[in-house]
């Protein structure tokens, strides 16, 4: 309660409530219609998997949202592709019934399918953009908890936690958070499809031989990994974690802190 007022006050924005979900998949989320109607929410596995201080940068991310109002941004951006796509079907639908009446009098419909195949494709185009800026929102929400809790590399250990509880968590509970997977600070099917190579050659990042990835050696593989995992993120709605770390130790660098401090 303290630290999400605390970080909520210092950003100059309001939260009107708090939760826990009682989910044993480290995560955390915030929804809202506005800022000023902002929840955040963070789950039970959260708190018992993460550090003090990791906790504080997962809540700042969910605090940068709620400054950013990410929620406003990313429904307004999200209603332009819908709208093309019920375009299309509309002129689909209409150009069946006028082509039909067409083909009666010796004519074809022809313009109009042409214009429902633009609209799909406006539509296939701009999902693609929707979700390329809902990555973009997640890279500046990161970058927001960084320069306010000064915790980059904290952030960075709770990402491979998160990812890592949630690349392990049982399919069902994967179904029971897919409704809301784009509010996740880490989309739990992107985790368990980034984390599958990884659990596959376990030995190999398992660098103190106790049979337990630790955010460092989880880190040091997704780093590695990342780079043959470009495909999945494109059609994602959070980056890879990999690439989430990598610009937060640039960000590190940058504010003139060490990894680790």
């Amino acid at each position: 309660w303290d630290t999400v007022h605390g970080l909520a006050r210092e950003a100059g924005v309001g939260v009107e409530r708090i939760g826990i979900d009682g989910s044993n998949v480290p995560n955390a989320y915030t929804y809202g219609r506005t800022s000023g109607s902002a929840r955040v929410v963070v789950t039970r596995g959260l708190l018992e998997r993460c550090t003090k201080p990791e906790i504080e940068a997962v809540i700042a991310h969910e605090i940068g949202h709620v400054k950013h109002r990410d929620m406003a941004v990313m429904t307004f951006i999200s209603v332009i592709p819908v709208a093309a796509y019920w375009l299309a079907r509309s002129i689909m639908w209409g150009g069946m019934v006028y082509g039909r009446e067409r083909r009666e009098e010796g004519a074809g419909a022809a313009p109009l399918y042409l214009f429902a195949l633009l609209a799909f494709v406006f539509y296939l185009f701009g999902q693609l953009i929707v979700l390329l800026v809902s990555r973009i929102r997640e890279y500046y929400a990161d970058e927001f908890s960084s320069t306010t809790t000064m915790k980059p590399f904290h952030l960075a250990s709770a990402l491979a936690r998160i990812t890592y509880g949630a690349g392990l968590a049982p399919t069902r509970a994967k179904e029971e958070s897919s409704s809301i997977r784009q509010f996740y600070i880490c989309d739990p099917a992107l985790a368990a499809a980034e984390m599958e190579p990884i659990l596959a050659a376990a030995p190999k990042w398992d660098l103190d031989m106790d049979g337990i990835l630790e955010p460092e050696e989880l880190e040091r593989a997704m780093r590695h990994e990342v780079r043959h995992r470009r495909l999945l993120e494109i059609l994602a709605t959070h980056p890879l974690t990999g690439h989430r770390i990598q610009r937060l130790r640039k960000l590190a660098r940058e504010m003139g802190l060490g990894w680790g401090a």
